[in-house]
């Protein structure tokens, strides 16, 4: 399937050192990582290593940086004809501290005048589009004009773009810092009442839409008929970098999307990818191989390329992103019914099948 990646691009600098620094004293870095990076670039970047047809909408600047991102993403697999030159405008570029001890990361932006995408129409015809927040006009005016695609948002940050965009997306992939802010229910991993709710009322807010949440250290949260499930993710003892986590989860999902695989082993294989990335600092290095995915899946849960029934593709949507009213019932996705969120899901964790009831929170 044809899979357009919508956002933002920038120039990254990732520095590892030992600690976080500390206030008035000079660090001596002995290593340096540079390439593109940005969530929707990095998330192409992923779909293309693992043979995925990927487009890249995004915006640089009329500089060398720019230059050089669109000359690494094609050699990278990445179509990249689809993106703009504002020459008015500077290239982002961020640099990010890894906090080698714990792979933790604090990241420093500059953007004098960023660079935004003009063009809404494209020589192909994209089946699955991926907005990472950054594009909201040319998000929305891309949406809608091709209303057949799969929509899905990764809603990272919360923002008044990201929350708006989700009227918009078959699928939201939400961080916890977003579902929280959102709802303003947080979650507390002791007391499984809140996880309930956290993942209630948002699914309820975007009744049309897939819900999946990236917990923090625990997982991801999702629907699979009737139940609230926690997927967890991979235990990984030494974390190095935590940069690429939530593109690569993305990308993984996407891909699972492309392949048409049933939701609950879409999130499988993303958590697998994801906590693969976390073992080494820098993005494009930390993405695993598809064999690598496939070989750790296979071990535990059996062949990853058999097939099942396909993703339904979205219905039209009018402008404005209301979509033509539905039955209960009605499965829209093809993979789980979020039309109504039942008063009695239950939570399941996928290692060890415990249910958590609704009702008093006890397992």
């Amino acid at each position: 399937m044809k899979i357009l990646c919508m956002g933002k691009i920038t120039y990254d600098y990732s520095l590892p050192i030992d600690g976080f620094p500390i206030e008035g004293l000079k660090y001596d870095l002995k290593e340096k990582i540079e390439s593109s990076g940005g969530e929707a670039c990095n998330t192409s970047y992923a779909l293309a290593k693992w043979n995925e047809e990927v487009y890249l909408s995004a915006a640089v600047g009329g500089d060398d940086l720019g230059n050089k991102i669109k000359k690494d993403l094609e050699e990278d697999g990445v179509k990249a004809h689809t993106v703009e030159t504002v020459f008015e405008s500077k290239t982002p570029i961020s640099f990010i501290l890894i906090n080698k001890t714990n792979g933790n990361r604090t990241v420093f932006s500059i953007c004098e005048k960023e660079p935004h995408v003009k063009k809404y129409e494209f020589d192909f015809l994209p089946e699955i589009i991926y907005l990472d927040g950054y594009e909201y006009t040319s998000g929305i005016s891309v949406v809608n004009k091709y209303s057949n695609a799969i929509t899905v948002l990764g809603a990272n940050e919360f923002t008044k773009s990201n929350v708006e965009l989700c009227k918009y997306a078959r699928y939201i992939i939400a961080s916890q810092n977003f579902a929280e802010q959102l709802t303003g229910i947080v979650a507390d991993f002791n007391n499984p009442t809140t996880l309930l709710e956290l993942y209630k009322k948002i699914a309820i807010k975007y009744s049309n839409s897939t819900v999946i949440i990236i917990l923090n250290n625990h997982g991801a949260m999702y629907l699979d008929n009737n139940q609230i499930k926690v997927m967890p993710g991979l235990k990984v003892e030494n974390v190095k970098d935590s940069t690429g986590f939530s593109a690569i989860f993305n990308a993984a999902f996407l891909m699972g999307l492309s392949r048409k695989y049933e939701i609950e082993k879409i999130i499988r294989i993303a958590s697998i990818a994801a906590g693969l990335s976390l073992s080494k600092i820098g993005v494009k290095e930390s993405v695993p191989l598809f064999s690598d995915i496939a070989s750790y899946y296979e071990k535990k849960f059996g062949p990853i390329e058999a097939k099942v029934e396909p993703v339904l593709p979205q219905t039209d949507k009018p402008a404005g992103g209301e979509e033509p009213s539905k039955s209960n019932t009605e499965n829209t996705t093809g993979v789980v019914n979020t039309t109504p969120v039942p008063n009695d899901i239950n939570t399941t964790n996928n290692t060890n099948e415990e249910v958590i009831n609704n009702e008093n929170g006890t397992k």
